[in-house]
């Protein structure tokens, strides 16, 4: 038997999840009887029925004798809805095949557990590194309560952020794949002066997904009210200095002001974060200017980096390759193309 192979359909059905599922992480799973599969699901949304309980409800009587792989361990306590362990049980599956384990503490391990009391066999660790990849926010926010911090940085050949004659470097089937990624993360974060400057809505509109939490950096709260971001449907939340007023005119617009601490270059970036991990927030895509970026990077407190690199030489401001030593500690993980563009994932040396 393939294992690898029903555990790829099972990471296909999970990648459907992405970004409606927080703060529960994207699950898929398949039932396989007789060599092939009978039952397929995925989690579509938080307080709706898990991977495992879809697929069970797919596969019908079938799923009686049958294998369970999901990319996730199963849980076995009551949230939102019961323990998938529970349904498993009863359904009658004889084996399951696990991507990898749970990290939040009301799971991890215990789900294998019931499972093999009750005479079920369980293998986990299949395709771990790939069922990992689905959840890198949910993951680490379990294990250390902060979200999972990825940084675009759209730029030309030579390294420039701006081109004075264009509105976007980045070509529009680039610009679509931003558009999914702010969709797949909880927050979009950036700074006043972005907001000020360049006027953006941060919205998902060339794809269709949710919208993410819009988050705003400002030492001054000099951003103007009439701005597109807040014109926007969902969450925005201004982070500003303690002790700083006024506020009431930006909670009349409908956005949250939390008080954060300073740092030698401005904000402390490190209680911006920890305060959206007490929001539950898991994931954030960080698009900002030079001075964000750089402060994000000089702090150490980027997960991921992923560069769009647009077939052009010129544009004003200094270039990513001054100071750029930072960039001989990253681990390449992924080259895209992007219409005109090429996409570079990278992620610190130090992940796991």
């Amino acid at each position: 038997m393939n294992e690898k192979l029903f555990m790829r359909e099972a990471i296909k059905l999970a990648k459907k999840g992405i970004g409606s599922t927080s703060p529960n992480p994207a699950v898929g799973a398949v039932i396989v009887k007789n060599g092939r599969i009978v039952g397929r699901g995925y989690h579509k949304r938080a307080g709706l029925p898990h991977a495992e309980v879809c697929a069970i409800e797919d596969a019908g009587k079938n799923a009686k004798g049958g294998m369970l792989f999901v990319t996730l361990e199963p849980c076995a306590h009551y949230g939102r809805t019961p323990p998938c362990t529970s349904a498993i049980i009863s359904a009658g599956i004889k084996e399951v095949f696990i991507g990898h384990i749970d990290p939040n503490p009301l799971v991890n391990g215990k789900g294998i557990e019931v499972l093999k009391r009750n005479g079920i066999k369980v293998h986990a660790g299949i395709l771990e590194e790939e069922c990992k990849e689905l959840n890198r926010g949910y993951i680490k926010f379990m294990k250390t309560g902060l979200p999972f911090v990825t940084l675009k940085l759209a730029f030309t050949l030579n390294g420039k952020f701006y081109i004075p004659s264009m509105r976007y470097i980045s070509s529009e089937t680039a610009l679509k794949y931003v558009h999914r990624l702010r969709a797949m993360n909880d927050a979009v974060l950036t700074g006043g002066g972005t907001i000020r400057i360049d006027n953006p809505r941060l919205s998902v509109r060339l794809v269709k997904g949710k919208e993410p939490v819009k988050v705003i950096l400002t030492e001054s709260l000099s951003i103007p009210q009439n701005s597109e971001v807040f014109k926007v449907k969902g969450e925005k939340v201004l982070f500003i200095p303690s002790g700083h007023a006024p506020k009431d005119e930006f909670k009349k617009i409908g956005a949250q002001i939390i008080e954060v601490e300073r740092s030698p270059s401005g904000l402390s970036l490190k209680d911006v974060l920890k305060k959206l991990g007490e929001k539950k927030i898991m994931s954030v895509l960080v698009e900002g200017g030079e001075k964000l970026a750089e402060n994000f990077i000089k702090e150490n407190l980027v997960d991921r980096f992923i560069f769009i690199i647009s077939p052009f030489i010129g544009g004003k401001g200094k270039s990513i390759f001054v100071n750029g030593e930072w960039m001989e500690e990253l681990k390449l993980k992924k080259i895209m193309k992007k219409g005109r563009d090429f996409v570079i994932i990278g992620e610190r040396c130090s992940q796991e």
